[in-house]
């Protein structure tokens, strides 16, 4: 058995001492405790809960993202960011997207890529017998869309090649379309619906996905095959306008396949050498990069606003120390002249200085706590991380250390013969 240097047992006892003496020393003054911590305890419920909030956010867009492609080209008409000066009008005069350029894309990226055309748009309603759901989203696809975009099929099945080459008017719908036209999810497929007055046939229910900020669940929206709502709809027309989404396969490089699409739609729009693109390439971590640089943003934001309110209660917890050290001068003469060293005395207001902002830390995560389950209530999820709560209390014992250090090295000064003499 290994044995402890007496010196450890010794650091250890005076560590022990300094804490219980803390403690002592904070509830023999509640009122002035709280009243120091409340600073501290502000500080860290303002920089908790915007960096919970950021990261709620955060998380909540990429998970959106993820379940669209992360690693996807879009070619489309309009840009996702806009910058410089690019006059709008040379945007709205770009060609729309076309079943032809898919099709040529599709042949010519086989094994590198997978294609899929597709068009969104908000339709007026769907109906069955005299259950009603306005303003519907709707997804008109190409194959390989299960390829493209991730989901589950609760009931039925997804389309089949026949459907998607002959246009069928099959339509797979989500789960709040379904609880809105049918009582039971399951007993849609196989029903005959009507969209804005067009009979449609369900062939599947998609599993339940929630909402998200981005609003791309599938829960309200139908998807149907492309060669099928382009009879009924005027493609090109009021912003109804297809992308053609390219996600790479294989060992093929998200720049690489980015050129390879270029270079494949110039040719077949017949570009000439000098000419500049009339289509946008697009890709998903646009989103996900403009998003991050706002929430830098509003990370340093939360940080700014707390550090005030703690810089306040770092000089509150400064003065309750001093008066702290005033107060029981005669108390750490009686301390030394019985042998208490220097180090005793520092580490035991410190370490009161250090307890009084863990408690501060304390009380701000439960008040962030609190309005994690107020936004569950409301439908809201927030999600307070361990990271965050180990930010907190990093935060509460450093500010612990700094409004500490001055009034505990003071006490430790003090002379024993002076100090006994001072009541």
């Amino acid at each position: 058995m290994i044995r402890r240097p007496p010196s450890f047992l010794l650091s250890l006892q005076i560590f022990s001492e300094s804490i219980r003496g803390a403690f002592l020393a904070i509830i023999s003054n509640k009122l002035r405790s709280f009243l120091s911590t409340l600073g501290i305890s502000i500080g860290i419920f303002c920089i908790i809960l915007v960096f919970t909030l950021v990261d709620s956010l955060q998380r909540n867009i990429h998970s959106s993202i993820d379940a669209l492609g992360s690693n996807l080209v879009l070619v489309q008409k309009w840009p996702i960011l806009f910058g410089g000066e690019y006059p709008w009008w040379k945007y709205m005069n770009r060609p729309i997207a076309k079943y032809s350029e898919f099709e040529r894309l599709n042949e010519s990226l086989k094994g590198q890529a997978i294609c899929c055309l597709q068009l969104n748009y908000n339709a007026g309603n769907f109906k069955y017998l005299e259950n009603t759901v306005s303003n519907p989203g709707v997804i008109a696809c190409t194959s390989n869309y299960d390829k493209i975009r991730s989901f589950d099929i609760a009931f039925g099945r997804f389309f089949s090649e026949l459907d998607f080459a002959t246009g069928s008017n099959a339509a797979i719908i989500g789960n709040d379309i379904a609880e809105g036209l049918f009582i039971n999810s399951e007993n849609a497929v196989g029903k005959t619906i009507k969209l804005d007055g067009k009979k449609i046939v369900v062939i599947g229910v998609f599993k339940k996905e929630g909402s998200n900020l981005l609003q791309t669940s599938l829960d309200g929206t139908a998807v149907l095959t492309y060669n099928y709502i382009k009879t009924i709809v005027a493609v090109g027309r009021n912003f109804i306008e297809p992308s053609i989404y390219v996600k790479p396969t294989g060992k093929a490089s998200l720049d690489y396949i980015k050129d390879e699409v270029r270079k494949n739609m110039r040719s077949v729009r017949r570009l000439p050498p000098g000419l500049e693109d009339n289509f946008a390439l697009n890709e998903m971590s646009m989103i996900t990069t403009a998003f991050d640089s706002l929430f830098k943003i509003l990370w340093i934001v939360g940080a700014i606003v707390g550090l005030f309110s703690i810089i306040v209660g770092c000089f509150g917890v400064a003065n309750i120390m001093f008066v702290s050290v005033k107060e029981r001068t005669h108390l750490i003469g009686i301390q030394k002249s019985l042998g208490a060293k220097n180090n005793f005395i520092l580490i035991q207001f410190l370490m009161e200085a250090v307890v009084l902002c863990i408690m501060g830390a304390l009380i701000g995560l439960v008040l962030v706590m609190l309005c994690v389950g107020i936004a569950k209530i409301f439908g809201v999820s927030l999600i307070l991380s361990m990271f965050n709560v180990s930010i907190a209390f990093i935060i509460a014992f450093s500010i612990g250390i700094l409004s500490g250090i001055i009034p505990a090295y003071a006490a430790s000064r003090l002379d024993p013969v002076e100090a006994m003499r001072s009541k």
